[in-house]
């Protein structure tokens, strides 16, 4: 799957996001709202369709590392709306690199908790104003 994120923030340590994914004939769109508790902490709620409609939540952990290189992690939930609720829940596990002039390099991984769950792995570029 393909997906395209942009975000604006809407005041100190909060961001709306968007979000669009496309593979084949199922397309995946949603967004959030992301509040910033501190430097390494923030959670994030929202909503998405992918086959089915579904709430998010999310609470990030942020550890710097060496310069220009931080560790993210936390713990990601769905409540998934369809012929019957399911709760998936992950461990997201990530990279995030400087590479200069706004641009960053993102690793990401999900792991799974749970049976409803599912593993993924994303690399991509992000640019920040």
């Amino acid at each position: 799957m393909m997906f395209f994120h942009a975000g604006v923030g809407l005041g100190q340590n909060i961001d709306l996001a968007g979000k669009f994914g496309v593979f084949g004939d199922e397309n995946y769109y949603g967004g959030d709202i992301e509040f910033g508790f501190s430097k390494t902490l923030s959670l994030s709620a929202g909503a998405h369709h992918f086959h089915d409609f579904a709430l998010d939540g999310t609470a990030n952990v942020t550890v710097p590392l060496a310069r220009g290189t931080k560790l993210i992690t936390g713990l990601d939930m769905d409540i998934v709306f369809g012929n019957e609720t399911k709760i998936p829940l992950w461990i997201p596990l990530g990279i995030r690199v400087s590479v200069g002039n706004g641009w960053s390099l993102i690793m990401e991984s999900e792991i799974e908790l749970t049976d409803e769950a599912y593993h993924y792995f994303g690399v991509g570029m992000a640019y920040g104003f």
